[in-house]
């Protein structure tokens, strides 16, 4: 078994939990612990989409999208992990106590939950 990388010490991860994703989607927020950047974001569904997801992710507290992924539905099941990346350097800024969300739309699949999880470099 290899070894995970090593993340340096100014990294924060910080995970947060949305009970859907899919048809009634429910929106997850976390804080942004510290003042610096979006490094990515991922979520890990708790279940089988029946049809694709599209999630935003957005700083409530400056009203900028950071960016969007998919959560498709081909092949998805219970452990399935998607990711994305920021759009562009100006919204992947963030100031310590910023509130984060992750908005999941046009999904089918009820009640399937998920795990969102976001990387934080300090500045």
């Amino acid at each position: 078994m290899s070894l995970p990388t090593n993340h340096p010490v100014f990294t924060r991860m910080l995970d947060s939990y949305s009970p859907s994703v899919g048809a009634s989607p429910v929106v997850s927020y976390m804080r942004a612990p510290v003042r610096g950047r979006v490094g990515k974001f991922a979520c890990i569904l708790g279940g089988t989409l029946t049809g694709d997801a599209t999630v935003t992710v957005a700083n409530v507290t400056s009203g900028v999208t950071i960016g969007t992924f998919v959560l498709t539905a081909s092949g998805s099941v219970g452990g399935s992990m998607f990711q994305g990346t920021p759009t562009s350097i100006a919204s992947m800024q963030v100031n310590e106590d910023d509130v984060i969300s992750f908005t999941s739309a046009s999904g089918t699949g009820a009640s399937i939950p998920g795990h969102y999880s976001m990387s934080f470099r300090a500045a």
